[in-house]
């Protein structure tokens, strides 16, 4: 099974990029609405970020790869179980295909103390939280963003040495990145 925390730039297919990003993150969309071998980790915070940032960003993109007009439909249900279920790991597999999303529950995040391993804000810092806590689940876990900053305020020695088994496993890539690609078609078989 392969895991992947998509940052919102990664599912944003327009707005103030480039032509090349843009396209890039349409043809994740395509691609992960076709896959069926993986799960999208979340946080309630995550979730959140998605429903004031994202959904209204999508509002305005026209028209929407079949994974961002998926994540759409399904946002209000994501949502409305996640707030049924306080204190438990969720896994509703909700899209038309085999994707399946796993929310996990806070104290999962609260095990990784990253505040000197990376500088950036709260948020992004959620994302990397959330890969660490994916990674115990997932064979591969991808962080998938647009944002460079990313990697250029990520001390990755120091990560490795504090949560070496999960970080091994993470890649932080681009939307349009050959390793996510080879390891969707590598591992799922589409």
């Amino acid at each position: 099974m392969i895991g992947i925390v998509l940052d919102p730039s990664s599912i944003i297919p327009c707005g103030r990029r480039s032509h090349v990003e843009e396209e890039a993150v349409r043809n994740l969309g395509d691609k992960l609405y076709t896959t069926k071998c993986v799960t999208i980790f979340l946080s309630n915070h995550i979730l959140n970020i998605y429903k004031s940032k994202v959904m209204p960003e999508l509002e305005r993109c026209h028209p929407l790869p079949k994974f961002q007009a998926s994540l759409k439909r399904i946002m209000p249900i994501l949502l409305n179980i996640v707030r049924r279920s306080r204190g438990l790991i969720c896994k509703p597999k909700l899209t038309e295909t085999g994707v399946i999303f796993h929310v996990l529950e806070s104290s999962r995040m609260e095990r990784y103390d990253i505040d000197d391993i990376i500088f950036l804000d709260e948020e992004d810092k959620e994302f990397l939280k959330v890969a660490l806590a994916g990674a115990s689940y997932s064979n591969k876990m991808f962080l998938v963003t647009l944002d460079r900053h990313f990697l250029e305020q990520l001390n990755v020695e120091k990560l490795r040495r504090r949560y070496d088994e999960e970080a091994r496993k993470i890649s932080i890539v681009a939307p349009n990145d050959q390793r996510l690609f080879d390891a969707l078609d590598l591992l799922c078989r589409t």
